[in-house]
């Protein structure tokens, strides 16, 4: 495949590897993690915001209970608790 551009005076090649060669080509490496030499830091304050947005664990035990009460029946819903909470993410 040729290139022709302003740039490129119609000489640069470019060659297709497909995802089979690469694999290959990385199979037969020596076996230890080839690297460019690229280093990246995450700052403090990324690792923070990453924490802060990680989600919450589920309580799996809180959710049993709310299923067996579900399923007996003895589930209440408090509308007002419901509205209280629904005005407060509001304001």
């Amino acid at each position: 495949m040729r290139i022709q551009g302003p740039k490129t005076n119609g000489t640069a090649k470019v060659s297709r590897e497909t995802a089979e060669q690469k694999a290959s080509n990385a199979a037969s490496s020596t076996g230890a993690e080839r690297t460019r030499g690229e280093k990246v830091r995450i700052s403090s304050e990324a690792k923070q915001l990453a924490d802060v947005r990680a989600p919450e664990k589920p309580d799996m035990e809180r959710i049993e209970r709310l299923k067996r009460a579900i399923e007996d029946g003895s589930f209440e819903i408090d509308a007002e608790k419901i509205a209280d909470r629904m005005l407060e993410e509001e304001i």
